[in-house]
C-alpha cells in the first residue's frame, strides 16, 4: 500500500474516506478511549 497524505490534493481523492475507515477500526478495534489516550502521546 502506498503512502496516504490527508489532504484535498486531486491526486488523493480516497484519502478522507481511507482515513475515517482506519479510524474507525481503530476505534472498533481498541476503542475510542485507547484512541484518545494513544493521540494525546500517553
Amino acid at each position: 500500500m502506498g503512502r496516504i497524505r490527508i489532504g484535498s490534493d486531486a491526486r488523493t481523492p480516497i484519502a478522507y474516506p481511507a482515513a475515517g475507515s482506519f479510524v474507525q477500526f481503530l476505534i472498533e478495534r481498541y476503542s475510542l478511549k485507547k484512541l484518545k489516550v494513544a493521540c494525546q502521546g500517553q
